[in-house]
């Protein structure tokens, strides 16, 4: 459903109990992306590439099990489109076939700010396994409460013998986050034949998502305030009063889009 915006000039000379309704599709706002090249001149675990938005906080990159993450320049990402070099994150990824609560993983967590949901679309990243480590990875997310992977592929594509490779998961579906609560994505490694030091690597990182603006009143609430609005002008128009001041708008929002320019209301115009 679309609507006409109007601004605050728009609402000159019209009387009270005029009803507007203002609507726009929840859903409004633009996928966009956020990521982790760990550093040029010095490593970093903080997101530092993409698009930020004040409506949702990043984590850093993180590890499951709390085992240590390296940043270092030693075998730098190479030998893909946009691999940047320079510092990348790795650790001793465990040797052994898949175990949710006991294989290793990189985490990180998306926190949309109350009333917002967030929605992961897709991910891409340089990966670089060694001849010993993981030959297998898998996303799990915690939108299904870690139920199944959203994504699953073979790293021994690569040979996992130290070559570098660019993943991307594609557009995934059915991973969006419950209402004003964060969405944490695991990027677990398994099937390596030995626990060694920095036998997984990642660099290039990107999250693609988007926001939804999930608190939106129910059709019986917009019936209730039109009743209400329109009891008060009959009662002020029998009793042979002005009009109902009201300073414009006077809203109910609804949604809006990744620039804020949009705030869809339900307003009294006075």
């Amino acid at each position: 459903m679309r609507a006409v915006v109007l601004n605050r000039s728009a609402f000159v000379g019209i009387n009270a109990g005029t009803l507007l309704l203002v609507m726009l599709p929840v859903g409004l706002r633009a996928q966009v992306s956020i990521g982790w090249d760990f550093g040029t001149a010095s490593g970093t675990l903080s997101p530092n590439t993409g698009t930020t938005s004040a409506d949702l906080s990043v984590s850093d990159l993180s590890s499951f099990l709390a085992q240590t993450l390296s940043l270092n320049t030693t075998s730098s990402s190479a030998g893909y489109a946009g691999a940047t070099g320079d510092f990348s994150v790795s650790f001793a990824a465990k040797a052994g076939s898949f175990s949710l609560p006991d294989s290793s993983a990189f985490v990180f967590t998306l926190t949309p700010v109350s009333g917002y949901q967030v929605t992961l679309t897709e991910l891409t990243f340089g990966s670089r396994s060694t001849a010993s480590g993981p030959s297998d990875l898998a996303v799990y997310t915690s939108s299904d409460n870690y139920g199944s992977a959203v994504f699953s592929t073979s790293l021994s594509a690569s040979p996992p013998d130290g070559s570098w490779l660019l993943y991307e998961t594609g557009s995934l579906s059915s991973v969006t986050g419950t209402s004003s609560a964060p969405l944490t994505v695991m990027l677990y490694g398994y099937g390596g034949s030995s626990t060694s030091s920095g036998n997984w690597r990642l660099d290039d990182l990107t999250v693609s998502y988007s926001l939804t603006a999930s608190a939106v009143p129910e059709p019986s609430t917009y019936a209730g305030l039109a009743v209400l609005g329109f009891a008060v002008y009959r009662r002020r128009r029998n009793a042979g009063q002005g009009p109902v001041k009201f300073l414009p708008p006077f809203p109910l929002s609804i949604c809006r889009t990744v620039d804020h320019a949009y705030r869809p209301s339900l307003c009294l115009l006075p």
